[in-house]
């Protein structure tokens, strides 16, 4: 699943990857990248999003729906680094 999320290509739009994530897979691309985010969050993977960013962008209450980890981004990469993690990032 990760390498096909990792390999899947996607437009970003003016906010990144969050117009990818809440633009209700009106394109077909689009349906895919969100039924593969969507099968990570069902499978316990942790899937974050940067709070600010989904603020500005007016998905919040979305993303939270979803199941989406919304956090401070400065924040959760300083703890990425210190705990070793391996980050996925679109």
């Amino acid at each position: 699943m990760v390498s096909r999320i990792h390999s899947h290509a996607y437009r970003r739009g003016p906010h990144g990857g969050l117009d990818a994530l809440t633009d209700g897979g009106s394109s077909e691309a689009g349906a895919v990248y969100n039924r593969q985010v969507d099968e990570l969050t069902a499978g316990g993977v942790v899937v974050g999003a940067c709070v600010n960013a989904a603020r500005a962008d007016g998905s919040e209450a979305e993303l939270l729906r979803r199941g989406f980890n919304l956090r401070v981004a400065r924040d959760e990469f300083l703890r990425f680094t210190l705990e070793g993690a391996t980050v996925i990032t679109f």
